[in-house]
Order: C-alpha cells, then sequence, then structure tokens
C-alpha cells in the first residue's frame, strides 16, 4: 500500500516529524515504527485542569468550566439534537462499514459526501466543523506549504495570517470563533485565534517553557474559548499537552496516570471538558493508545475491540455526544480506515467506498462527517463532509 505523500496528524511525537506524514518521503508504517522507537522521559508540568462546578449533563458528560456564560446549554443542545429528522439529496450516498455487532452504531449508517477541492492545492485536510456547518482546515501549495480555509456549503474563503509564511486553521467552534497556527518571518510558529467577521488575529501567550509548537499541531477550541493542543520539547522526544483558559489568562497542562511520562497528548475537547488524545504507556514497541476522560475520571486507556487490537488508533475529533472519530492503520491489511467510537465504546468503521483510503478528522453534534480521501494510484485527496442520513440543512441552520 502507498501513503498520500502529504502530511497529516497520527498522533506521535512532532520532534520526530511523526503524522500520517510529514509523508512526503516516510510511508505510514515507517511513521509508525518511528513513534515507537522514540526513548528518553520527561516530566511535564501542572496538574489535569480543575472543574469550578458541576451541572446536571447529559449521560455521558461530566463538567464544564462556569467562568463565563455557556452559549448552549444541555437542555438547548437536546433540542438541537431533535431537528435532525428529514432527508437531504447530496451528491451521491454509500454505505459505511459496520465493525461492530449493534444495529444501531455509527457504522450502520449511510452517508453522502460532498468533495472539497481547492485550485492547484496538492492537498487538502479539514480540521474542524461545528454545528452550524463551517469547516475549517488547511490546504498544501504546490511549494507545499500550508495555508488556511474556511468551507460552508460550497462556499471556500481562504485564510492566511498577515505576512505570515505558513497557516493553518486547526479548530472552531460553534460560536464562530477560530484557532488556528501560523509561522512567522522568523519561522516561530504561534497559536493564535481569528475572527472571521473582522479578519482580526490574536495570539495567544507563549507556552512557559522550552515548548514548541509546529504548523502541523492540532488545536482544538470548545464553546467557552478554552483551548487544548500539544507541544513538543526542544531538547527530548516529548509532548506537552496544554489548555488554554482565556477566562483566567493561564495554562494548564494535561498528565495521565495511565500514560509513561510525557507521553500523552489531546487531541480534541468538547464543551463539557473531556478530552480524547493519545498515549504511550513506556517505550516498549506498543502502539501509541487511545484515552478519553476528564479531569473527575481520569484519562484511561480505551479499551479496543478484537478487530482493532495490534493497529495505530489515531482520535482526532469529538463532539459533545461524546462521539470520538478518527484514523486506524490496520499493520495486518497494510490498510487504512477512518473510525467512529460512540459514547457507548462501540467502534465501527466508516469508509468512503469510492475511494481507496479514507482519513476522519472530526465529527459535529449532528454526526456530520469531516475529512479527506486518498488514491494511491492517482495521487488525488481532496477533503471531504460527509452529511449522515436524515441531516437537514434547513433544520439545522434554523437553530
Amino acid at each position: 500500500m502507498s501513503t498520500r505523500n502529504v502530511r497529516q496528524r497520527l498522533g506521535c511525537f512532532e520532534s520526530v516529524a511523526c503524522y500520517i506524514g510529514d509523508l512526503r518521503s516516510l510511508k505510514l508504517i515507517a511513521a509508525l515504527v518511528l513513534c515507537l522507537s522514540v526513548t528518553g522521559w520527561a516530566q511535564v508540568p501542572g496538574a489535569p485542569f480543575a472543574a469550578s462546578g458541576v451541572g446536571q449533563l447529559p449521560p455521558g458528560k461530566t463538567v464544564r468550566h462556569s467562568q463565563v456564560a455557556t452559549p448552549m446549554n444541555a437542555f438547548a443542545l437536546r433540542q438541537r439534537m431533535q431537528h435532525s429528522q428529514t432527508s437531504m439529496s447530496e451528491t451521491r450516498s454509500t454505505a459505511a462499514a459496520a465493525a461492530g455487532t449493534a444495529a444501531a452504531t455509527p457504522g450502520s449508517v449511510q452517508y453522502s459526501y460532498v468533495y472539497i477541492n481547492i485550485p492547484n492545492a496538492t492537498f487538502i485536510q479539514p480540521n474542524a466543523i461545528n454545528d452550524a456547518g463551517l469547516v475549517v482546515g488547511w490546504y498544501l501549495d504546490s511549494s507545499f506549504n500550508y495555508h488556511g480555509f474556511i468551507w460552508q456549503n460550497g462556499t471556500l474563503q481562504y485564510v492566511d495570517h498577515p505576512g505570515a509564511l505558513q497557516t493553518n486553521l486547526t479548530g472552531i467552534n460553534n460560536l464562530g470563533q477560530i484557532i488556528g497556527l501560523y509561522e512567522d518571518a522568523s519561522f516561530n510558529v504561534h497559536a493564535a485565534t481569528y475572527s472571521p467577521a473582522n479578519s482580526a488575529w490574536s495570539d495567544l501567550p507563549v507556552i512557559p517553557g522550552a515548548w514548541q509548537l509546529y504548523i502541523e499541531s492540532a488545536i482544538s477550541l470548545d464553546d467557552e474559548g478554552e483551548a487544548l493542543g500539544c507541544a513538543a520539547s526542544d531538547t527530548l522526544p516529548t509532548e506537552l499537552t496544554w489548555i488554554w483558559h482565556p477566562a483566567r489568562q493561564t495554562y494548564s497542562y494535561l498528565t495521565s496516570a495511565a500514560a509513561g511520562p510525557g507521553l500523552t497528548c489531546g487531541e480534541a475537547l468538547n464543551d463539557f471538558q473531556t478530552v480524547v488524545g493519545f498515549m504511550g504507556t513506556a517505550y516498549d514497541g506498543n502502539p501509541p493508545f487511545l484515552f478519553l476522560g476528564d479531569n473527575l475520571t481520569g484519562y484511561p486507556i480505551v479499551p479496543l475491540p478484537p478487530s482493532l487490537q495490534g493497529s495505530g488508533v489515531a482520535p482526532l475529533g469529538l463532539n459533545n455526544r461524546g462521539t470520538v472519530a478518527g484514523t486506524v492503520y490496520f499493520p495486518s491489511e497494510n490498510s487504512v480506515s477512518a473510525f467512529l467510537r460512540n459514547r457507548d465504546g462501540v467502534f465501527s468503521i466508516v469508509n468512503d467506498a469510492a475511494w481507496p483510503q479514507t482519513y476522519l478528522t472530526g465529527v459535529n453534534d449532528f454526526g456530520v462527517l469531516i475529512g479527506d480521501v486518498y488514491d494511491p494510484t492517482t495521487g488525488l485527496s481532496p477533503g471531504f463532509v460527509a452529511y449522515p442520513q436524515g441531516w437537514s440543512a434547513s433544520a439545522q441552520h434554523a437553530q
């Protein structure tokens, strides 16, 4: 199997260029091997972020901060979920392959795929989608430089930080606030929020210590403006999971007792302060593990079903219903697939049957998926938005 020769994060260390990419010259399996061969130890500062209040939340939800007004409470969220009833007509439908036994798994849902194509782009990756259907992401130009984009219902907007060498839009919340990364003229990478209304950028403070951001990094943004991401060490093969709290203007740091020191990387954060990411328990040749949790329950390793045992699992998205979206590599089959995990713990493989490889990067609260597909024969790799059967654009935008 040939993997696409572009960058997409897999969930290993930026310091060793370990993604489902930097794959201009590396295959996916080589990236996994690099992840597993890293040696060294480092302590990360701080402790898991503290919750300031506990509310009455839907099943599977735990805690959210109360420093600022909540834009959408749990009841309103449930109300919005009930508006995805009528069917829509899209480009085409494909059946997703189920990897579980339950009839109501995500894998039993059919999806209509709409592709995101950008003229002269060599690769396109959607990173995040909100409940209004706004998609943010990045694409590579012919010189393999990153540029940001916003997409909604077929309308595309190009977004680059003024004067930046590269720009990557990584997260968007339900208020339309966007977060991303840009590389300045001195090749330093900064995390910054972006307001589409006035095209204004605002840098996050530099993370204390010798930690670096990379243009490929993932940063997630919740409805309170709190951001979660990973930074890499200048000197050690470790990653730091950080959480930015705008109300307090402070950082806190996520660690897990189940992981080896410095081996936890949070990939996505939802509005209930649940975090999903990957971890390594030790440098013992095991692939990265998926973890899911919060500051009350901790961040335990998620058990994988027999069908996924021995695979490399990269969780990249998480919605407010507890659904995890990501990509899985099967060494035994030398193949790549997209997966969903619902809040009941059921895993499903959800692939676009029209393409050899499907990479899933996000899911919103209506179950709309984003990601990209790849054909190693042609080298084509458009982004996509996949709408579940019964999804209604008119009902969604009425909220």
